[in-house]
């Protein structure tokens, strides 16, 4: 009987510690499954800061959150700061003078540097010397192949003497007689209009309005040199030169740089055809100057008296 009831109390133990055992693996298999869940659901602070993180740069292009394989952030750059335009800008030209359009841009195609770094001068006059360096400028002119010129009043090797002899050569002027130019007077606006024309007709430039009719809304078109009157209709008719609130153009008065800034920007570029046939004519006009006997460009000059204007008042421009 002793026996038997040792057996039934070991068999009672083994089982009691098989149970024990059981229960001990479930509690350690809860356990991981509780950890792996609360590993994957996202944290309370993360979910409620979620818009913050996705507004954030760093916070999106994180590698870990994606395991890796994200992109990362773009970045883009601040524009970069304009141009200082008070800086380019000439201090005696503001945004609302009537040529401030017109001077920017020359200056900008490198035709005028100004009076100063800082001035214009936009009401000043100009001399004849400085409109054909202005003109030649314009044209790209290449003057180092001229070394002499037909006018007495003219050095050759000064500032301006390359483009005065480009400008006889072109037939864009023929002097005030047929041996001076007189460089250091003022132009006139007609003589502006004639030099300016007879560049585009040289220049083989197209006009958009052929048809120069215009002297009868030209209240003072008498007043103008014969020569100057076909010159004065063209630029007219396609806008490059002005009349004043009275229909008047004012022929003889002396030109300021602010006009000449104007008829400057206005003038149409040649197409690569008219340029091609420019070249050929440039080439060949060394006696285009001889007009048939035709009046000279500045026939005005010694009717208007116009006092002969010091070159180096116009620092910069002078300097060519």
């Amino acid at each position: 009987m002793k026996k038997s009831t040792k057996i039934i109390a070991l068999v009672l133990a083994l089982a009691v510690l098989f149970s024990f055992c059981m229960i001990s693996l479930a509690a350690d298999d809860d356990a991981a499954a509780a950890d792996t869940t609360e590993a994957a659901a996202p944290a309370d602070d993360g979910a409620a800061g979620s818009d913050a993180a996705l507004a954030d740069d760093t916070a999106a292009g994180d590698d870990t959150a994606t395991g890796g394989d994200a992109e990362p952030p773009v970045v883009i750059s601040a524009p970069e700061e304009p141009a200082d335009v008070a800086a380019f800008s000439f201090e005696d030209v503001p945004e609302d003078h009537w040529a401030y359009i017109y001077i920017m841009d020359i200056k900008a195609r490198g035709i005028t540097t100004g009076m100063t770094a800082t001035t214009f001068g936009p009401e000043e006059n100009l001399t004849r010397a400085q409109f054909v360096t202005f003109l030649g400028r314009l044209s790209n002119a290449d003057v180092s192949d001229y070394m002499d010129t037909e006018f007495e009043d003219v050095e050759i090797d000064s500032w301006y003497g390359g483009y005065v002899e480009w400008a006889r050569v072109m037939g864009v002027t023929t002097g005030t007689t047929e041996t001076t130019f007189d460089p250091g007077a003022n132009i006139t606006r007609e003589q502006m209009a004639t030099m300016v024309f007879r560049y585009i007709t040289a220049s083989n430039i197209d006009l958009a309005v052929n048809d120069y009719a215009q002297s009868g809304i030209i209240a003072d078109i008498e007043d103008a040199n014969d020569y100057a009157i076909n010159a004065i209709d063209a630029l007219v008719a396609n806008t490059l030169m002005s009349l004043d609130e009275n229909q008047n153009f004012r022929p003889k008065d002396n030109a300021t740089r602010a006009e000449m800034a104007q008829v400057l920007s206005l003038v149409p570029e040649p197409t690569e055809a008219s340029a091609d046939d420019a070249a050929a004519d440039d080439a060949a006009a060394d006696d285009a100057a001889a007009d048939g006997g035709a009046a000279t460009d500045d026939g005005a000059a010694a009717d208007d008296g116009a006092a002969a204007e010091g070159d180096g008042a116009a620092a910069d421009d002078t300097a060519a």
